[in-house]
């Protein structure tokens, strides 16, 4: 039952690691283009922002899983 949790906490974990890469990342790459998103960067959000997007879900499958379990082991 405790890898369940943990599985929850780490994909949360994944995702909001990538969450605060991205912020980093998109920030200095407008730095480098004078303030202006180019294409690419508006496609990298996009690629990130799914990524964040599967961490969160799968994390929170594993919640889900890990309260159902718990509820149907009483």
């Amino acid at each position: 039952m405790s890898l369940i949790w943990f599985s929850a906490f780490a994909w949360g974990m994944v995702g909001g690691g990538i969450a605060m890469v991205r912020v980093f990342v998109v920030r200095r790459l407008r730095l480098l283009a004078g303030g202006s998103e180019s294409s690419g960067l508006r496609a990298g959000k996009r690629v990130a922002d799914i990524f964040v997007l599967f961490a969160f879900a799968l994390a929170g499958f594993w919640v889900v899983l890990a309260i159902a379990l718990t509820l149907s082991a009483e």
